[in-house]
């Protein structure tokens, strides 16, 4: 336990643990992660107890005791001038330094944050030429795993389930189309679906002939109601059913199943999107290894609104 911090609120306490902390966490090049605790000798004070341990608080939830949770980290300093309220520097507004933290962006930056039983959120961020960010961000792992510490919802996912399927799907075909000697045609793709391999079967299956854009055999299936089924398919598994399933050790390659059973929604869809690449990215690598309507009809299998 550190000695005893009196402050105001959340914020003058992330502020007090940034300027406690921040030197060693900078040093030490890991987050400290804290527990905060009411300190019954001294008033409006609160006692802390800090862990280096890199996932110390993922999985853990707070007992009774335990007032906030809070992180003091290092980072890249990433420019949002849509968050404007919420820097300053020098005493000058946020728009009269927006040059300087642009030409800034990418620096090293130290920040702390702390969530309440309440939800109320400290934040405080430090970066070169007196820089402060007092905005704390609506979303994110960080803030994600405090909240759950405190058994407190996050926000809901940011992306259906469907993106999770597409990019699982997409990375399949990537996977085998950089194996194969040829370029895989649509019934190569829909083999390596999901659902297909949940089937053990290929979805619709070709009818034989050829296609004339590719001068293939096979691919002649109804493109429409394949790409209706991969729709429905990615609906019906959605993200609590995920999680569920991931609960139940069925992810364990990417998520345990005691942590994803103490996230919410919210937080394992944050978590296992952080693991893949976005869709588009995937489409743009894969469609030099596929036949032209092949790679059309991914494309149009995985469009938003899945």
């Amino acid at each position: 336990m550190y000695e005893p911090i009196r402050v105001s609120g959340w914020q003058q306490l992330a502020e007090e643990l940034l300027e406690t902390l921040g030197d060693e966490v900078r040093d030490q090049g890991v987050p400290t992660w804290v527990r905060v605790f009411d300190d019954d000798d001294e008033e409006s004070g609160f006692a802390v107890d800090a862990s280096s341990e890199p996932q110390a608080l993922l999985g853990w939830t707070a007992p009774p005791e335990c007032v906030a949770v809070g992180v003091v980290a290092t980072g890249r300093l990433r420019v949002d001038p849509s968050a404007a309220g919420g820097w300053s520097g020098d005493g000058r507004s946020f728009g009269d330094v927006y040059q300087d933290l642009a030409q800034i962006e990418g620096s090293r930056i130290r920040m702390c944050c702390v969530v309440g039983r309440s939800g109320d959120v400290g934040w405080h961020l430090e970066g070169p030429h007196g820089v402060r960010g007092t905005s704390a961000p609506e979303a994110g792992r960080l803030l994600d795993c405090l909240k759950r510490c405190l058994g407190l919802a996050t926000p809901p996912p940011p992306e259906p389930a469907a993106e999770l399927h597409a990019a699982a799907w997409i990375a399949s075909v990537l996977e085998a189309a950089m194996e194969s000697p040829r370029p895989l045609t649509w019934s190569d793709v829909t083999r390596l679906h999901p659902l297909a391999r949940l089937l053990a079967g290929d979805l619709g299956g070709p009818t034989g002939g050829e296609d004339a854009e590719d001068g293939v055999e096979g691919d002649v299936e109804k493109p429409d109601e394949l790409a209706d089924l991969i729709r429905i398919a990615a609906n019906a598994w959605s993200w609590p059913e995920i999680r569920a399933q991931a609960a139940g050790g069925n992810l364990e390659g990417l998520v345990d199943a005691r942590t994803a059973a103490w996230m919410d929604d919210g937080m394992f869809a944050r978590w296992l999107l952080s693991l893949v690449p976005p869709v588009e990215q995937l489409i743009g690598a894969v469609r030099a290894y596929l036949v032209p309507s092949a790679a059309a009809r991914l494309e149009n299998a995985v469009a938003p609104g899945v």
